[in-house]
């Protein structure tokens, strides 16, 4: 599989000059490529998968001489003088995650529905549904088996988002269960990144939670919407695809793969996801912030799409824990 990145030569009412330039970028989980860009037309990026064009992308400097692009921005580049600009290209590519959808009998992906409610092939996910805690766990009895006791619990029936990602199974908390808690805390009780395996019923699960940003990450993380090296975390594959679009364009997602299997509102509403509104809506993340690693990230607040760094001990009411039960299968 291959993507074709289209640079377009512009004049100045943006009329297309031609020609294309077409790069063709054998698939890499993230690519880094360099190269130089020696006419003197104006130009403007984007990215196609399949034929379709998916985004924009391009952010420039203030003196317009060195090109930093992202797959998503939306942010036309255009470049007036007769200048060799040198352009590094960051392309959030699919990774060579496609797979045909999947079909399970009865009981075999756990409790729930087994069928999906839709399915992404090119990134080999989907969802099943929603999955009542008295089929699973309820929250208030998952709190207390795991010995979670700081914060103040909130939305105890709310149910489980079922979905499938690589092969795996994993249950999402639709909102937040407890606010006012610190990943210190989680980290203690091994409730972060799957170490932890508990017995419901015949089955074993491991007790996380979602990734934020992209595994193998080692550089900054700052405050920001869509930030390229989110494009691969658990959150961003799951979570955006069952979000609905906040009214405020500037928080809207970028980069996601696939339709929406559902829309949920992002809001504290009975049918929403605690993402934007009430208590706990800035969710916890499985990872430390690379570049300091008192911080942990965590997803959410304004919108979905949203990442923010916070001290690893804060306990402020917006942070939230969303707990991740992974099926562990034969």
């Amino acid at each position: 599989m291959a993507v074709d990145i289209n640079f377009i030569n512009l004049d100045d009412n943006n009329a297309v000059l031609g020609p294309e330039i077409d790069l063709g970028i054998e698939n890499s989980v993230l690519l880094d490529l360099q190269f130089d860009i020696t006419e003197p037309e104006n130009h403007i990026g984007f990215i196609y998968r399949n034929d379709a064009k998916i985004g924009e992308f391009g952010k420039t400097s203030a003196r317009g001489k060195y090109l930093e692009w992202y797959a998503g921005t939306g942010v036309p580049i255009y470049v007036k003088n007769g200048d060799i600009i040198k352009a590094v290209l960051q392309i959030d590519l699919l990774s060579g995650n496609s797979c045909p959808m999947p079909s399970f009998d009865v009981g075999e992906t756990g409790p729930g529905p087994h069928t999906f409610t839709g399915f992404t092939e090119e990134d080999c996910k989907g969802f099943f549904g929603e999955v009542d805690g008295t089929e699973l766990i309820t929250m208030s009895d998952l709190t207390s088996q795991l010995g979670v006791t700081q914060g103040t619990a909130q939305n105890l029936t709310t149910p489980w988002l079922k979905f499938y990602l690589d092969g795996r199974i994993l249950f999402v908390a639709k909102k937040n269960i407890r606010h006012s808690i610190s990943y210190n805390h989680l980290r203690d009780l091994n409730l972060v990144d799957g170490s932890k395996v508990i017995t419901i019923g015949d089955l074993q699960y491991r007790v996380g939670l979602l990734s934020g940003i992209d595994a193998g990450y080692t550089g900054a993380v700052v405050s920001g919407y869509n930030q390229p090296y989110t494009m691969h975390s658990e959150w961003t594959h799951l979570m955006y695809n069952v979000s609905a679009e906040v009214s405020n364009s500037t928080f809207h997602k970028q980069g996601q793969i696939g339709d929406n299997w559902v829309n949920y509102p992002q809001d504290d509403t009975t049918n929403g996801l605690n993402i934007t509104a009430g208590n706990g809506r800035h969710s916890w993340s499985r990872e430390l912030n690379p570049a300091n690693t008192s911080q942990v990230i965590g997803r959410g607040n304004a919108s979905v799409a949203y990442v923010s760094p916070y001290a690893s001990s804060d306990v402020n009411s917006i942070r939230g824990w969303r707990p991740m039960l992974e099926l562990i299968q034969d």
